[in-house]
């Protein structure tokens, strides 16, 4: 019986930032769906035939002390726990951190032990498709890799309202404040930027980044407060 096999991976990348004022780490979980020629296991050629955008589903700032982090072992297995808390294979949350500890390892070998900067790590959760035959084997993995959708919450009627409203809502324009980043997506929040929203605790997003962040959380990514 042909049927639409599934499995899954991760993929990150690691920006740092020095326009910041504060040590941390700033970790945004994403997920997509890739839908593949052919099975990547099966050792031949494949090609991506789509590729859905990245839903955001979870963005965490935690502290990363340059002073209680001097050693890479220490700092290895921190970074590691914090991690954990996102529900990433221990393979993968090795690799990460390990690339975080040797950003770490530069700014400490500059000497600064009080050098402001913010460390961004950007995860997708990549759930893979392919058109194959599907046997026992196989439809295990598959349950297992659409638990993540099963238990993404459904949304409200306050989250559809908010939405309906940030749809509406012309952006009042960036008034004496710095620019910076959008806390989604991370790209830079231009002036003049017309597809912008500003929410109702003041932080600014892409508009297009924070309608796709409420259709997953009531809440901003940054400050938690909610989306009304």
């Amino acid at each position: 019986m042909s049927s639409l096999e599934t499995a899954s991976t991760f993929r990150f990348s690691l920006r740092r930032h020095n326009a910041t004022d504060d040590q941390s780490l700033l970790i945004r979980l994403g997920f997509l769906q890739r839908k593949l020629s052919g099975s990547p296991s099966a050792g031949l050629p494949y090609q991506i035939l789509h590729e859905s955008p990245t839903i955001p589903m979870r963005i965490t700032i935690f502290p990363l002390p340059l002073r209680e982090l001097e050693h890479p072992l220490l700092c290895h297995a921190y970074v590691v726990r914090l991690l954990s808390y996102l529900d990433l294979t221990a393979v993968t949350c090795d690799k990460i951190a390990k690339d975080i500890t040797s950003l770490v390892g530069e700014l400490l070998a500059a000497g600064n032990f009080e050098a402001k900067f913010r460390i961004v790590a950007l995860i997708d959760h990549i759930q893979l498709s392919w058109g194959d035959q599907i046997g026992e084997s196989r439809r295990s993995v598959a349950a297992e890799q659409t638990v993540i959708l099963e238990e993404a919450p459904a949304r409200n009627t306050a989250a559809v309202k908010a939405i309906e409203r940030l749809k509406r809502e012309k952006f009042d324009g960036f008034v004496g404040e710095e620019l910076g980043d959008c806390c989604v997506c991370y790209e830079e929040l231009k002036e003049g930027e017309t597809e912008v929203s500003r929410i109702g605790c003041g932080h600014v997003y892409h508009k297009s980044c924070i309608l796709t962040w409420v259709q997953r959380s009531d809440s901003c990514p940054l400050c938690r407060m909610k989306i009304e």
